[in-house]
């Protein structure tokens, strides 16, 4: 995989690449909803094909963890007292 990354602003990435994949296809003398008149498994039906495909990511990094329970503010004031 090959992925060059443009960061804005610390905090938005937009990522964008390559990967090379191996993919299972049909093999050239069958054709999809074909009716064969013998049993083939798998490996006799589809041939093994790889490709270069193509993506593109973006993700965005938060200041603080959007997933944290916030503390309530009575609990934070009595903490607060007793030190």
């Amino acid at each position: 995989m090959i992925s060059p990354s443009i960061i804005i602003a610390d905090n938005l990435s937009v990522n964008i690449g390559a990967i090379f994949t191996q993919k299972d296809r049909l093999r050239g003398q069958y054709s999809e909803g074909q009716s064969l008149r013998e049993s083939l498994d798998f490996d006799q039906l589809h041939e093994k094909k790889h490709q270069l495909e193509w993506f593109v990511s973006i993700a965005f990094r938060f200041e603080s963890n959007p997933f944290k329970k916030k503390e309530d503010n009575d609990s934070k004031s009595e903490e607060e007292k007793k030190e």
